[in-house]
């Protein structure tokens, strides 16, 4: 494993911490709220930090490897934990683990917040930044490292025949760009709708980063303290857009034809479940004499979308809900959007190759000599693909049970704990509204915020890359002693 390389990798990410830092800081300076030094230190401290460890770093070889990748992606979120919890303790807004659950939930794009009342403005621009950072830096990971690593649980498959998956660290860059520039150019026109729809500059430049990186937690994420259906069809536009495959847009876009769009069969697939469940919630609500037949409609669509991109607006009071209609939003969390999607979740592909394989499986029970494969797209799943995919849900489901009775057994009532397992492997704060905490994640013990924090960055590493990392280490020990 190239230490050298991976200095180098981890050098400019911290100097790219520091520059992020540096947007708040001159914020501040038209807004004076809050604490300068609550930027400066941590900006100078990653600024001088990335350029001593890029000297001792270099770029050794021209290949990533699948030991250098997978430490990468952990080395990754430890710092990206650490710069961002350095602005709430210097700014005394919160203490060491409250701010550090408040670093990984954000850059994990989860949502769950440890803040009471409202912050200074330029710390809660902070915070959108380091959601819309962590939803970038998950896409570029996604198209570059992540194939290295865990590549076998379809991602490969997915993004390969659309984009050049490679090792080689220069075409690694190539694509990195391209899913950055389709990330920054979404997050312009979502920040458009949201101005047509009536929002302040200020909130527009926030909803628009939490937005498309599916994060939702915002002091104003409630849609029902303005109720107003310009404003909530913005937010439908933008979740829609961060629940699709970014490296699909990149191929409209190169090939200039929209049609791509609906002939891709995992997004079809994914705008199908929204439709079938929004319908499902609206006329059971109606049913129930909750709201009128148009309001129903309204907040049983806007819900299902913003469930399944695992973003967590509330239009409406979700508590009261039915508990019919809050576990059909609690499986869409589980669903999620698109691989190549900033939306957490176990992914519509991975979904639809289960399910095409179970079919196939009966159909060649009833025939044995049939002769059958699963395509998608056009292109054949391989029955590797197949076999790894079942496994990764296996494993998926494993952690999510696990640290289910693992935050039970540090004091969480078991109803709860299965929410807040949820809504840190699937990236959704929002979840604890349905079955848990009811948000209230202040009031949680330092073991269940520890369980938490883990927890959110195995959802977001796609689980093996943190095993594989532990492998590697456990030999590295052996090895020594």
């Amino acid at each position: 494993m190239s230490v050298r390389l991976l200095l180098f990798l981890m050098g400019r990410l911290s100097v790219l911490l520091g520059g992020a830092l540096c947007v708040p800081l001159l914020f501040y300076l038209w807004v004076p709220e809050g604490r300068p030094e609550a930027f400066v230190i941590p900006a100078a401290l990653l600024l001088a930090a990335g350029g001593g460890i890029l000297r001792l770093g270099d770029l050794p070889k021209t290949r990533l490897g699948v030991r250098e990748s997978s430490f990468f992606l952990g080395l990754t979120w430890l710092l990206l934990a650490f710069a961002g919890m350095l602005p709430y303790v210097i700014d005394g807004q919160l203490g060491w683990l409250d701010a550090a659950f408040e670093s990984i939930s954000n850059f994990t794009t989860t949502g769950a917040t440890c803040v009471v009342g409202d912050m200074p403005r330029p710390l809660l621009l902070w915070r959108s930044i380091t959601e819309w950072l962590g939803g970038l830096s998950a896409m570029v990971l996604l198209v570059t490292v992540m194939p290295q690593v865990s590549g076998i649980f379809g991602i490969s498959f997915a993004l390969g025949h659309t984009i050049s998956l490679s090792p080689m660290l220069s075409r690694m860059r190539r694509t990195g760009v391209r899913i950055a520039k389709i990330y920054t150019g979404l997050t312009v026109l979502i920040f458009l709708c949201y101005i047509l729809a009536g929002l302040e500059l200020f909130d527009a430049v926030n909803w628009a980063m939490i937005t498309l990186s599916t994060s939702g937690c915002y002091p104003t994420d409630r849609l029902l303290a303005f109720h107003r259906m310009p404003l909530e069809l913005a937010a439908v536009l933008g979740m829609l857009l961060a629940s699709g495959n970014l490296v699909l847009y990149w191929n409209v876009l190169r090939c200039r034809d929209i049609r791509l769009l609906w002939r891709n069969a995992e997004l079809k697939t994914f705008l199908g479940i929204v439709a079938a469940c929004g319908l499902f919630i609206a006329l059971h609500l109606w049913y129930l004499q909750f709201y009128d037949f148009r309001d129903s409609l309204r907040y049983g669509f806007f819900q299902a979308v913003s469930f399944a991109s695992t973003t967590g607006y509330e239009a409406v009071d979700l508590s009261v809900w039915p508990d019919f209609d809050k576990y059909v939003l609690f499986l869409l969390t589980f669903i999620g959007g698109c691989i190549g999607a900033p939306a957490g979740g176990f992914k519509v592909l991975r979904i639809l190759v289960l399910f095409r394989a179970a079919f196939a499986e009966m159909r060649r029970t009833l025939h044995p000599r049939m002769i059958l494969h699963i395509s998608i797209d056009g292109h054949s799943v391989p029955l590797e693909i197949v076999v790894d995919i079942l496994g990764f849900f296996f494993l998926y489901f494993a952690i999510f049970f696990l640290f289910m009775l693992l935050i039970a057994f540090s004091g969480v009532p078991l109803l709860d704990a299965m929410g807040i397992a949820a809504a840190c492997i699937n990236g959704m704060g929002a979840a604890t509204v349905l079955y848990g905490t009811q948000g209230d994640f202040v009031s949680l013990s330092a073991l269940t915020k520890s369980i938490c924090c883990l927890l959110m960055i195995l959802g977001k590493l796609e689980i093996f890359a943190f095993l594989l990392v532990l492998q590697t280490s456990v030999r590295a020990l052996r090895s020594r002693w």
